[in-house]
């Protein structure tokens, strides 16, 4: 049994909730940037704008209750989902539409979250308010929130947050965040990044995961305040970095970014299209953090390969492990210290470095890791907290601990009984690298009587298909034993992810045996 825990506690003081931060951050110099608007706006102007959005809030949902919005990265949206709180209501952040989604089937999961919430109200942006209103659903458009309602005063609360987790391997749950538990968190962020000093933070994730709005918007928001003394963020709209991955490091080579924050399948993104970059100068990186998918070795190695020569240095990446149900960090890889990796089980394995300050992490039950921090969650919509006997949080990760620094290895539940031995999916797909094939556009799935399939989406024209599958089993097999039962090629975009790009993969599995989606090809017994 390992436990790993912060070496000192902080001496009991009055706790502030977020809207206390970003208050005192709205005293300060610091600015906003909502790419491609060249303008940037004070963090002041923000929070007026905040206070006036929540004059309309107030007058159409009232006060203490849930406020739904579709959280967009612009300069609207960060001012009605801040004005929820400056209108002393909780707010529920309400995943968009998926590109392929039927829209039926998305007004049934709206209304199921609202319905788990008490949502009366969503805020969204023109688009999605009139798909969300064709529901039958009562919306507010951002766009409206700007003439205030004379008459009412806002009073701020503390800043309650309903996120819905990523339900990569089930539903979503409701996972209730408390406004000082928030603070709690993205003091811890800031802490560990040492933000301050006219640092900037650059990023296109979208501000509806909890890696965006925590991380990428709150963090930096409150880095901004008079005691740090950040300068502030720049936002883009992730369909920016998905079109040309070059504008992600485009932008933090412009404005000079201290910090920025992506999933592993960015760095592969980038490097790939390395030839789009101009010139960068990314000397001005100190903190590149990862997380939300499994961090791979290869991925950083090949960034850092990649973009040395344009100042980027490899003491910059962070890798990081988190969770919804802590507000989102949880451990850390600290800059200035170099990431390491270590074979466990057969795979090469990242660490995401020691646990945030205040922040605890074991590993017990056969593996899984589990927390205690004061970030945790409230409770979740509709169901049960998993503790343990003694209080901890039990993850459903799975995971080992080394020199106090955490890896990770998986969902406990995200394993494939392949003959009897339990595989992580993550394992095989990490096994199907080739030229021809995005890794990050793999899945692992069960498939008959103790056997594993592959579905992979096919980005680029492919000479032989057949030749492909044939390649991708013998590296399977080689690197983990495993041999593949059956291959599916979709085309691109047939994958079923989460908000944050995570593949469902209990979701897929039941759509390929039902035969719901369409392949360009398939191998394998039977075929």
């Amino acid at each position: 049994m390992h436990d790993a825990t912060d070496r000192a506690t902080s001496p009991e003081k009055p706790k502030p909730s977020i809207v206390d931060l970003i208050a005192d951050a709205a005293a300060g110099k610091g600015t906003a940037r909502f790419l491609p608007d060249s303008e940037p706006i004070s963090i002041a102007a923000l929070w007026n704008e905040s206070m006036t959005a929540a004059t309309t809030v107030a007058d159409r949902a009232g006060r203490d209750g849930a406020v739904g919005a579709l959280l967009s990265n612009t300069r609207d949206a960060v001012a009605g989902a801040l004005g929820v709180w400056c209108s002393g209501n909780t707010l529920v952040s309400l995943p968009a539409r998926a590109g392929r989604q039927e829209l039926t089937t998305w007004h049934g999961h709206i209304r199921r979250m609202c319905k788990l919430s008490g949502i009366n109200i969503i805020l969204a942006d023109a688009s999605q308010a009139a798909e969300l209103a064709a529901g039958g659903f009562e919306v507010l458009r951002y766009e409206e929130l700007g003439a205030g309602t004379p008459g009412i005063k806002p009073h701020p609360g503390p800043g309650g947050l309903i996120q819905f987790t990523s339900g990569s391997t089930g539903n979503p749950k409701g996972v209730v965040l408390s406004g000082y538990a928030l603070a709690e968190n993205v003091l811890a962020i800031r802490g560990v990044l040492g933000l301050g000093a006219g640092d900037v933070s650059v990023s296109w994730l979208p501000l509806a995961h909890d890696m965006g709005f925590v991380g990428m918007l709150l963090t930096p928001l409150v880095a901004a305040g008079p005691r740090y003394g950040g300068a502030g963020f720049v936002l883009m709209q992730p369909r920016y970095f998905l079109r040309d991955p070059s504008r992600w490091l485009g932008a933090c080579s412009e404005f000079r970014a201290a910090l920025t924050t992506v999933p592993n399948f960015a760095f592969d993104m980038a490097a790939r299209t390395r030839d789009r970059h101009q010139k960068l100068d990314l000397s001005s990186l100190r903190a590149c953090v990862t997380g939300a998918e499994r961090i791979r070795a290869e991925s950083l190695r090949r960034f850092v390969a990649v973009f040395t020569p344009s100042g980027f240095r490899e003491l910059s990446l962070c890798p990081a492990y988190g969770m919804a149900e802590n507000c989102l960090a949880v451990t850390m890889v600290h800059p200035a210290e170099l990431w390491r990796s270590q074979p466990i089980d057969g795979s090469e394995v990242v660490s995401t470095g020691p646990p945030l300050p205040r922040n605890h992490i074991r590993v017990r039950d056969g593996g899984e890791i589990q927390i205690r921090s004061p970030s945790l969650l409230e409770e979740y919509l509709g169901s049960e907290v998993p503790r343990t006997d003694d209080g901890w949080f039990r993850t459903r990760d799975a995971g080992a601990i080394d020199g106090g620094e955490l890896f990770v290895l998986g969902r406990t539940d995200d394993t494939i009984d392949v003959g009897g031995r339990n595989v992580f999916s993550q394992d095989i797909e990490n096994a199907t690298e080739h030229y021809d094939l995005d890794v990050n556009s793999v899945a692992a799935i069960p498939w008959g009587d103790r056997q594993v399939a592959i579905v992979a989406e096919v980005h680029r024209q492919v000479v032989s298909l057949e030749s492909l599958a044939e390649e991708i089993r013998s590296n399977v097999s080689r690197t983990t034993g495993v041999v593949v039962a059956a291959l599916f090629f979709v085309r691109r975009g047939s994958l079923v992810r989460t908000a944050s790009g995570k593949i469902r993969r209990q979701m897929l599995s039941t759509l390929m045996a039902n035969g719901e989606i369409k392949c360009v090809a398939r191998y394998g017994k039977g075929f």
